[in-house]
């Protein structure tokens, strides 16, 4: 029995190695992969095949010969399947449907009330999801990924008391999608999942030390990899630096303390700083017609080089690199993610940011840290829900494989 288990065991470590190879190198030939795995030629060749068989890999073109023929190179089949991230905020439910690259095939959204109860918000996560899977035709899509805000627990899959919903807490919510659309459910925390994005599919350079930073109108959040493996930390709250403390002196912050690094430096003080400027009369411009698009409204108010806007944004700013000199000195991560409507809504703020964390951070790490914009823009936590169903395939999770595994093409 310990011997069909072992051999089980080594055949989905061995198919495990060669998805991620084949995933980085892009295209490869079989040779290739054995050189790199340390598998034998015969194994790798058995695997591979299978996969061609099941749809999951194609050969494409020819390699270099190094003296006899030319190799076949191989490559993976994006389209094989499909997958479905979904992400919940204040505003909104959103979902898309990725293929095995990580590229979008179809997105779709539906207003919330963070004030609705449970039954409501759930209905509209059914309805989003029944969306995306009506888009599927030709049955590709095998899994979900829920990428949820926090806190959380990770092993049950459980939304634990979510500081910005009033009765949207305590669900096991991927048991609960799991039970309704009969499909592998995963969940991570929202920035745990874009930071595995990112890290599968996002421009980091080969980096294994990730940090992703999300600013949004509401909140601030982060997801860690260390050593290319998510780091949850202990009760799941690794990464929550949206409530560290940076000014106890500030103002109080939704958690109940006061001068947490959300509260100083989301959209909402954003909106404040602008609405106090005005009622002073230190501001002669008019709010923006929507509270969430004020990163937009002082990015604009900055190129018409808007004194008191300018003010405002340093401030902002000059809190965010603060928040963001921490994380380095605490996480020492080789390269930081900023994604979030306020970062990517005002490029000016961006740009401030960048330039006050470069004078800040000891100089010891300061010339190798990588600092840049998510690779996928306002899909940032899609993309990270639908890269755990993509990362657990890749790693031969049986509830993906099934016992046949016919062809998807």
């Amino acid at each position: 029995m310990n011997r069909i288990m072992n051999n089980e065991r080594m055949k989905i470590m061995n198919e495990q190695a060669i998805f991620t190879t084949i995933h980085k190198e892009k295209y490869i030939s079989r040779k290739g992969i054995a050189d790199i795995t340390g598998l034998t030629k015969a194994s790798v060749t058995n695997i591979v095949n299978k996969f061609i068989n099941h749809g999951y890999l194609v050969e494409k073109g020819m390699g270099q010969s190094t003296g006899g023929r030319k190799p076949v190179m191989v490559t993976l089949n994006s389209e094989s399947c499909w997958m479905i991230g979904l992400t919940l905020d204040t505003q909104r439910v959103s979902g898309i449907i990725t293929n095995l690259s990580a590229e979008k095939k179809f997105e779709y959204s539906s207003k919330i009330n963070n004030r609705w109860s449970k039954e409501e918000i759930l209905n509209v996560i059914f309805n989003v999801i029944k969306e995306l899977l009506a888009y599927d035709r030709e049955h590709k899509i095998i899994g979900i990924g829920l990428a949820m805000p926090g806190p959380y627990n990770h092993e049950k899959g459980e939304l634990l008391d979510l500081p910005n919903f009033k009765y949207f807490k305590n669900i096991l919510i991927r048991d609960i999608i799991e039970k309704e659309f009969q499909l592998p459910t995963f969940m991570e925390k929202e920035t745990q999942a874009a930071a595995l994005g990112e890290y599968l599919f996002g421009e980091v350079n080969e980096s294994k030390n990730i940090f992703v930073l999300v600013v949004n109108y509401l909140g601030i959040g982060g997801g860690v990899l260390l050593n290319g493996k998510s780091y949850r930390g202990f009760a799941d709250g690794a990464g929550d630096v949206g409530h560290m403390t940076i000014d106890r002196k500030g103002p109080k912050c939704s958690c109940g303390k006061v001068g947490c690094f959300e509260a100083l430096a989301n959209g909402v003080h954003m909106y404040n700083e602008v609405t106090k400027a005005i009622e002073n009369k230190t501001c002669n411009a008019e709010l923006p017609e929507q509270e969430l698009k004020i990163a937009e409204y002082l990015h604009e108010k900055s190129l018409k080089e808007d004194r008191v806007c300018n003010d405002i944004l340093d401030r902002e700013a000059e809190y965010l690199s603060i928040g963001i000199t921490n994380i380095i000195q605490v996480f020492s991560p080789q390269t930081i993610i900023l994604g979030g409507d306020i970062i990517l809504g005002c490029p000016t703020l961006y740009e401030k940011v960048l330039e006050r964390v470069r004078k800040n951070v000891y100089p010891l790490f300061q010339k190798d840290i990588d600092i840049k914009l998510t690779s996928f823009g306002q899909n940032l936590l899609t993309v990270g829900g639908a890269s755990l169903v993509i990362q657990e395939f890749y790693n031969r999770n049986p509830k993906l494989v099934k016992k046949e595994e016919p062809s998807r093409l």
